[in-house]
């Protein structure tokens, strides 16, 4: 199948727009994060004697079940279009890589317009990768939201479901979901449902 393209998303509806002017958003300087983190008021104290070797460290971690090279995941963020599938496949290619956590965009587009599936799928690039599914939690409020979360986790054969709550986000944006009531029971049943 193929995917929206980035020159022409208007063919694939409101939804593959929004998901590009998210892109283009990140690209412009004042998108930027300027706050610190913090750090500078850190002092690590020096222990010259720790009696440790520095092979023995290690950022290595279990999460799910699944090891990690280190505790990272490379947030979801895109899909659906032709960028977003050129980023999904060099995200997913690097977590690979640094044997880190990935995880895709939402995958409602996907769930809706068949046409947008193939920029999620990711798994041929991240065969061992610990994968992430991704739906917002308005969407799994819908009456089919456990079929809907059920779907994305097959469809790019997750190891996990990332359920994104973003009200404030959505109630910005032209025609986003603005009903988050019954969220929380909402995720219960999926995760029962998932069990």
């Amino acid at each position: 199948m193929e995917t929206a393209d980035i020159r022409n998303p208007e063919e694939h509806g409101h939804k593959a727009v929004a998901k590009l002017k998210h892109v283009q958003a990140c690209l412009l300087s004042e998108s930027q994060y300027l706050k610190s983190t913090g750090l500078e008021n850190v002092e690590l104290l020096h222990q010259a004697a720790a009696c440790l070797s520095l092979g023995d460290i290690t950022l290595k971690t279990t999460f799910l079940g699944h090891i990690l090279k280190a505790p990272l995941l490379i947030a979801p963020m895109t899909g659906g279009f032709e960028l977003g599938q050129q980023l999904n496949q060099r995200w997913a290619m690097a977590a690979e890589h640094f044997g880190i956590a990935f995880g895709v965009g939402s995958q409602r587009l996907a769930l809706l317009d068949g046409t947008a599936r193939q920029s999620f799928m990711v798994r041929k690039w991240a065969k061992t990768t610990f994968i992430c599914a991704n739906m917002g939690a308005a969407q799994l409020l819908q009456g089919d939201g456990p079929d809907l979360a059920i779907r994305a986790v097959e469809m790019i054969e997750a190891n996990a479901l990332f359920i994104h709550i973003n009200p404030l986000q959505e109630a910005c944006q032209k025609g986003g979901d603005i009903n988050f009531r019954g969220m929380l029971h909402a995720i219960e049943k999926i995760v029962v449902s998932l069990k």
